[in-house]
């Protein structure tokens, strides 16, 4: 029998932390669930499979509602199937127009740009709980770039290391935040790392917009959007980081000198986050970028979109 309980979550450390609040929360009232993940890649994929699922109440944790496609027509499509999306949260702005949208067609919502998805769902679902509290300070670190917990750079490595994120989830939903599995797959994954950021930085382009050195990096799978960005800015001179993946994904970052907006630019690709670091998906591209010579091609696109918005 299929779980009557949907959990999407984005495909970041917050994302993973709301989802295992909510698992916590599952188990207390022994509802059957299933976690799933959602990125700016499979949204329409996901969406798709949603639509066509029965009698299933789902709840979407910390993703843009902006980034699907159509929502009023995938909303009215789930309703056809007797489904029905019971909650949504993100940290990131939205338009009035999306923001009405979801308060006709949903049952709670949090939007709140001070705190991040796990806080949300802790707030709401698991207030009293400890180990809920402590998986949502440790998003909270990791989302807002606070740097004081070690556990949230730690377990974000696992997160991108190729590590089953449903397992992650669940480990995490029984306060197991660190372990001697985790430990050595970390040390695998730091080996790794470090050939994967040697690349990325050895292929740089630069581009100025303005009196701004902008950073194009070309980074594997391997590296966090976080990651890559912060390793790009610590090259001298580069004020602005900006990542791109093979699937398209591109992600923005900034030096706290930096007066740009960065939300302002990854709307210019469907996107959104912070004013310090944000991230879409480059289209009208042909993908995968699976060389470098493709890299190429996708800065040139890139950067003739942001010269019109910076010029």
């Amino acid at each position: 029998m299929a779980a009557k309980h949907m959990i999407y979550a984005f495909e970041n450390l917050d994302g993973a932390c709301a989802a295992a609040i909510l698992v916590r929360w599952m188990r207390i009232k022994q509802f059957d669930y299933k976690v799933d993940f959602l990125s700016y890649s499979n949204v329409e994929q996901e969406f798709s499979q949603l639509s066509e699922q029965k009698q299933q109440l789902i709840f979407i944790l910390d993703f843009p509602p902006e980034q699907v496609d159509r929502l009023e027509k995938k909303f009215a499509t789930i309703l056809q199937n007797n489904s029905k999306i019971i909650y949504w949260n993100t940290h990131l702005k939205c338009s009035q127009e999306i923001h009405d949208l979801l308060a006709k067609n949903i049952k709670f919502l949090d939007f709140d740009t001070t705190k991040c998805a796990a806080i949300m769902c802790w707030q709401r679902f698991m207030l009293h709980d400890k180990i809920s509290q402590e998986l949502s300070a440790i998003a909270f670190d990791h989302e807002f770039w606070v740097k004081k917990d070690e556990r949230s750079a730690k377990l974000a490595d696992i997160l991108v290391s190729g590590y089953n994120k449903k397992d992650l989830v669940e480990e995490l939903s029984k306060g197991i935040f660190w372990s001697e599995k985790f430990e050595k797959l970390r040390e695998e994954y730091l080996v790794k790392k470090e050939k994967a950021f040697a690349e990325l930085i050895n292929n740089l382009q630069t581009h100025y917009y303005g009196r701004y050195n902008f950073a194009f990096g070309f980074s594997s799978s391997l590296l966090s959007t976080a990651d890559a960005g912060s390793r790009i800015l610590e090259n001298k001179g580069i004020d602005v980081s900006v990542v791109i993946y093979r699937d398209g994904k591109i992600s923005f970052r900034r030096n706290e000198q930096v007066d740009i907006n960065l939300v302002e630019l990854a709307r210019l690709f469907n996107g959104g986050g912070h004013e310090f670091a944000a991230g879409g998906k480059i289209s009208d591209v042909t993908l995968p970028i699976a060389s470098h010579d493709k890299f190429k091609i996708a800065v040139e696109h890139v950067d003739k979109i942001m010269r019109e918005k910076l010029r």
